[in-house]
């Protein structure tokens, strides 16, 4: 997810604003996850794991004064959106990228897929930018 459309991310970098913010799920095969928020200017990075939260940053003001929701487990990934948005005061488009490595990403973007169904609380739309399959 983002605060701009993906592909700036991706393909135009030097489009991005020093505020604008992607944030991401990983989930690994061995169970574990992490979330991750950066920004642009890498004024903080943020992240989330089964064992907490870890916030880096060069201000106070991110490290101790914001209140950044809690992520106790990936299931709750979609629920932390609204709580995210109201901490940092700014607005996700709510549309989902999902990338993936040696599976193909079309089962999980067919409508009511339960990807889709876990993730509508935050996502409207969903893609696929950097997915790989190995023959």
């Amino acid at each position: 997810m983002s605060t701009v459309n993906i592909e700036h991310w991706l393909y135009s970098r030097n489009q991005l604003k020093p505020e604008d913010l992607k944030l991401t799920l990983s989930m690994y095969i061995t169970g574990s996850w992490v979330a991750q928020l950066e920004r642009k200017d890498q004024l903080f990075l943020v992240q989330w794991r089964e064992s907490g939260l870890t916030v880096e940053s060069q201000q106070l003001k991110y490290r101790r004064l914001i209140p950044w929701p809690k992520l106790t487990s990936y299931t709750k990934f979609p629920l932390m959106i609204p709580a995210l948005e109201t901490a940092l005061d700014v607005k996700f488009i709510r549309h989902i990228d999902i990338s993936t490595v040696g599976i193909n990403p079309k089962q999980y973007l067919k409508k009511k897929s339960k990807m889709q169904q876990w993730l509508k609380p935050c996502a409207n739309t969903f893609g696929e930018h950097m997915s790989y399959e190995y023959d």
